[in-house]
């Protein structure tokens, strides 16, 4: 699959639904905020994410 013809179909849907500003990358950190908030055990949520499960709970980001 193209990444520029991903990234277009994205802005498209994107701008359509009034989400104009809404980087593909925002979806994640929604993604584990979502996770987090429904208790799911950080390291289940980082693995879904691909991420170390420390990395959910960095302050610094």
């Amino acid at each position: 699959m193209d990444p520029a013809r991903v990234t277009k179909q994205w802005l498209r849907f994107r701008d359509g639904i009034g989400l104009a500003g809404v980087r593909w990358h925002d979806l994640r950190h929604i993604n584990a905020s979502e996770l987090i908030a429904a208790e799911i055990d950080p390291r289940t949520a980082a693995e879904r994410l691909g991420h170390d499960p420390a990395m959910l709970f960095r302050l610094d980001v």
